[in-house]
């Protein structure tokens, strides 16, 4: 019971990754800059890596020795499928006001998370620790009211510039639903890499409203084992037209029964180079 020593303990991973819209890519290439197809659909995909390496405790101070830390690496990669059969912003926008147009739309999306033949073993290979392999897959259907092509023009006052930049959608409404699967399972002796027969570990599903690009406002509910409850949070986007902005977004979700629900804030602040760049050379 006596104090030793004192000593940091850590867990780290480094993660990189790419991600290409195929039909936005493809009108590139063609030259073409008025969204001719991705107006009306996107396919997407994308790859990370990740290196993970963690430390209990220094050498000296364990019965492992230079066993008390880990290491391995993994991958993880996703498709994304969004078709979107109504768009009228074109020729004056909705009922030909110049104001706003109408969007409906719908995504899927497939992922397999953290895949890896690797263990991270601290002393005996027999009692790895297996990456949380995950199955994803979702779904999700969109609604928004953003301004017409033809507002914000840049022929037209600085001001409905901005608003057109800054504050699109003026009003937007999304609905989704998720459903995760283990990729690793208990055989009674060790753990193996396997997707779970019981099917369905995780289910979640929410919606989300918009107001301007500026706040929102989000309700939901998810069912995973000992934990069934309501999601609930908001955000507050204040974006500086394109070239950059500030987001804070806080959200409640339910821990296993008994437990207290648990409070996530999240900030960040970010800036567009390039949109800097075009715009002073103007």
């Amino acid at each position: 019971g006596d104090l030793t020593e004192i000593f940091d303990s850590y867990m780290k991973s480094t993660t990189w990754g790419l991600g290409v819209d195929a039909v936005t890519t493809l009108e590139h290439i063609l030259g073409r800059n008025d969204r001719f197809l991705s107006r009306w659909f996107s396919v997407a995909g994308g790859y990370t890596w990740t290196d993970f390496e963690d430390k209990l405790a220094p050498d000296q101070f364990t019965q492992d020795g230079p066993d008390s830390g880990g290491k391995g690496s993994c991958s993880s990669r996703g498709l994304a499928i969004r078709v979107t059969p109504v768009d009228l912003t074109a020729d004056g926008g909705l009922g030909g006001n110049g104001l706003v147009g109408l969007r409906l739309g719908a995504a899927w999306g497939t992922s397999l998370l953290n895949h890896s033949d690797e263990f991270i073993v601290h002393v005996d290979p027999d009692q790895g620790d297996p990456f949380p392999r995950m199955y994803v897959d979702g779904w999700a259907v969109h609604a928004e009211l953003p301004f017409a092509d033809d507002f914000g023009d840049p022929a037209k006052n600085s001001l409905e510039r901005f608003i057109a930049e800054a504050c699109d959608p003026l009003l937007s409404f999304t609905y989704g639903h998720q459903e995760i699967e283990p990729g690793i399972r208990w055989d009674g002796d060790r753990y193996v890499y396997e997707r779970d027969p019981r099917g369905t570990y995780e289910e979640g599903k929410g919606y989300e409203v918009g107001l301007a690009n500026v706040f929102f406002l989000r309700k939901g509910h998810i069912e995973a084992p000992d934990v069934d409850g309501d999601t609930s949070g908001w955000g507050l986007h204040l974006p500086i037209r394109r070239y950059g902005g500030f987001r804070y977004d806080e959200a409640t979700v339910p821990q296993a029964t008994g437990l207290l629900d648990v409070t996530r804030t999240n900030w960040s602040v970010w800036i567009d180079p390039l949109a800097i760049m075009q715009a002073a050379r103007k």
